[in-house]
């Protein structure tokens, strides 16, 4: 039975909006409706006419006729390709359609309309599959169907995916006892008003809503579910469904909630607070990728039947704190990936009770002792709280830059920390950090440690390059007086001669130019004018250059002039 059920799971949200070809195509005679055909015997006192534009009208010879299942058919195969649409020829007249309409409409995939007017189905008992397939339709009214006798309602309007809305307000439903993939990949069907169905009798619901992809809400709240025993795939890829309430779920008897809400991308509330998990046996992804659901009560669940819990969870990427601690695992034999994918999980109490099989967990979980773990305890006897963990080993750690200028002052840039899928983490609560070799020029450290649920450490480089060298220098021009010279020669300050400033580390001067009787100290910058020299106005080309660690090099060069006079 499992192996059957994991084969036919593949078909859920799969391949939607694309129509499903009928089982009869094999055999199908194509046949081009270019001619007009006419008196085609589909029952007692009932024919068809089909015109070159494929429209089939159905007419009733007397005040009402039947329609013979096997000779619809029979036409509405022939004429596959070209079937566009059905109408009766006089809405005055009554068409009662056979006892078993299932498959009735398997035929009709290109049928965009079904005039429905007169049809009396008061003898139908089983509407199995009846409109299922019939991927173009767009336009059918059922609002006036008698349900009264149908018991079988399983895959009825199945991919009809152009329907919008669907009328059965009116459907007495209190003899059905199946309603399986009843509006099953209704892709677009937006409106859908059930909540005057009477479920009493019904015992499966399984895939009931799969693949309503764009409905909106559901009003459940008049669901008798006492006698079903099948909820396999109920609201799958409802992804549109914000909200379900289903408190008044009676689940006593359901035995599968295998894939139950899977893919409810956009269900951030779902009430199963009541549900009685008693007979369940199948849990499997049960609430998978159900990406908005913050919050799950599960506290009443009864999990000592369930022999699959595969997935259960999985995607759930939303979900913050969950708690199985009523859970008891011991019969469970599937559990892979139970939590794959729950990245913000951060609070996880386990089952009070676990068998020998386990799930490994997508990341670290840690309970109160600092134990960390990386799967789901075995043969436990009491439910554990575990918190989230993040290995910083494993985490993306970022500063906004690689390089930065030498400031004199500490440099600490913002240290970043992503943990892969969760997000980022918080610092002083997940983290701390420590910088080293940050205020000179070369390689800065950067170490990040774990905290709290954080563990592991991890370090990063940036650099710090030398600052720009702010120094400046001024050219100026000094006098010596040449009686004095005549003497001796004369020595003058550097700042006599030049104004330099701002300059980082050592300064130096180098002459390029002037008199050799002007003479210049490289490491001081004084200036030393030797006897003789005659009266004039010397220019003295100097190069001043600044260097330093933390610095870049500068080198200025200028002209001072001295006046002998």
């Amino acid at each position: 039975m499992k192996l059957r059920k994991r084969i036919i799971t593949g078909f859920l949200c799969a391949g939607l909006g694309f129509g499903l070809m009928p089982a009869t195509f094999g055999n199908a005679v194509q046949v081009s409706a270019t001619e007009a055909q006419t008196d085609i015997s589909l029952g007692t006192d009932v024919t068809g006419a089909i015109d070159e534009d494929g429209t089939l009208t159905i007419s009733v010879s007397a005040e009402s006729g039947v329609l013979d299942k096997d000779l619809f058919l029979d036409v509405t195969e022939t004429y596959t390709y070209d079937l566009k649409k059905i109408k009766m020829a006089d809405s005055s007249a009554s068409l009662y359609l056979p006892e078993d309409c299932s498959n009735l409409f398997q035929n009709c995939v290109y049928v965009r309309s079904i005039d429905t007017t007169g049809w009396n189905t008061s003898n139908v008992t089983t509407m199995e599959k009846m409109f299922s397939a019939c991927n173009y339709l767009s336009n059918l009214d059922v609002s006036g169907f008698d349900t009264s006798n149908v018991t079988d309602m399983s895959y009825m309007f199945d991919h009809c995916e152009y329907l919008r809305s669907i009328d059965v307000t009116g459907f007495d439903t209190s003899k059905v006892t199946s309603m399986n993939e009843m509006f099953e990949s209704c892709i677009r069907l937006s409106d859908l008003d059930i909540s005057n169905f009477d479920t009493s009798n019904v015992t499966a619901m399984g895939c009931m809503f799969d693949g309503c992809r764009v409905l909106q809400e559901l009003d459940l709240d008049n669901f008798n579910t006492s006698n079903v025993t099948d909820m396999y795939g109920m609201f799958a890829c409802c992804e549109k469904l914000q909200e379900l309430d289903l408190d008044s779920f009676d689940t006593s008897k359901v035995t599968d909630m295998s894939k139950m809400f899977l893919q409810c991308k956009n269900l951030s509330k779902v009430d199963v607070s009541s549900f009685d998990t008693s007979s369940v046996i199948e849990m499997y992804a049960m609430f998978r990728y159900c990406t908005s659901l913050k919050t799950l009560d599960l506290k009443v669940f009864n999990t000592e039947n369930v022999t699959d819990m595969e997935g259960m969870f999985e995607g759930c990427s939303s979900l913050k704190t969950l708690d199985i601690s009523q859970f008891n695992t011991k019969n469970v034999n599937y559990m892979s990936n139970m939590f794959e994918g729950c990245y913000k999980l951060k609070t996880l109490k386990t089952p009070a009770v676990t068998g020998d099989v386990t799930t490994e967990f997508w990341t670290y979980y840690m309970d109160g002792s600092k134990n960390k773990y990386t799967s789901l305890p075995k043969n436990q006897t009491k439910s554990i709280v575990l918190y989230l963990a993040f290995n910083i080993e494993d985490a993306n750690i970022t500063i906004p830059k690689e390089s930065y200028t030498y400031t004199g002052k500490a440099i600490k840039p913002t240290v970043t920390v992503e943990y892969p899928e969760y997000g980022n983490l918080t610092l002083n609560t997940d983290y701390t950090v420590k910088y080293s070799s940050n205020k000179k020029t070369g390689t800065a450290t950067v170490t990040v440690t774990g905290k709290g649920t954080g563990f592991g450490t991890q370090t990063i480089k940036f650099n710090i390059e030398e600052a720009e060298n702010p120094m400046v220098v001024k050219a100026k021009t000094a006098t010596v007086k040449y009686s004095k010279l005549k003497k001796k020669s004369q020595k003058l300050k550097v700042s006599k001669v030049l104004k330099v400033s701002k300059a980082k580390g050592t300064v130096g001067y180098i002459k390029e130019s002037g008199n050799k009787k002007i003479k210049i100290n490289e490491k001081t910058g004084n200036v030393t004018v030797k006897k003789g020299l005659k009266k004039g106005t010397y220019k003295v080309k100097v190069e001043v250059w600044s260097c330093d660690l933390n610095y870049q090099s500068a080198s200025i060069i200028k002209t001072f002039k001295i006046k002998v006079k």
